[in-house]
């Protein structure tokens, strides 16, 4: 039997619960939402908006060695869907300095070696595609 199946079934409730969490989150974010003012309006509050709990998701979605890439870009572009200026601004905040390994593109590494502190602009540029990131860079021109 092999040794890796259950951290295989781990990591696998990890991503599908990390994917759920992200979904729920950024549904009442949709274009859809009952708040027309919402979507651009910087002053505008939606009580469902965490910005701490959506950093928190993206992390850990950037943080999963083993995503297609195709899968990771849209589960990030799905976050950032109906986010205003603002509330992007209030996500990149919460994000802060997180350790980032540019060699395998997460936030671990072996032996314990020292990492550099990476705000949500790195991470992004370094996860996603160039066209995916090039399509957030463009809506955010502020804060990437």
């Amino acid at each position: 039997m092999n040794k890796n199946i259950p951290k295989i079934i781990a990591g696998a409730g990890l991503v599908v619960g990390t994917i759920f969490g992200v979904l729920a989150i950024t549904k009442g974010n949709s274009k859809g939402s009952n708040n027309p003012k919402y979507l651009d309006d910087p002053g505008a509050t939606d009580p469902s908006f965490d910005p701490k709990q959506i950093a928190n998701d993206i992390h850990e979605v950037m943080r999963v060695v083993n995503w297609t890439n195709g899968d990771k870009n849209q589960i990030i572009l799905t976050a950032f869907t109906g986010l205003s200026q603002s509330q992007f601004a209030q996500v990149v905040k919460a994000f802060g300095l997180r350790s980032y390994n540019t060699v395998t593109g997460s936030d671990s590494t072996p032996f314990g070696l020292f990492l550099t502190k990476q705000p949500l602009k790195v991470w992004l540029k370094e996860e996603m595609s160039t066209s995916d990131y090039l399509l957030l860079k463009e809506k955010f021109k502020k804060y990437l």
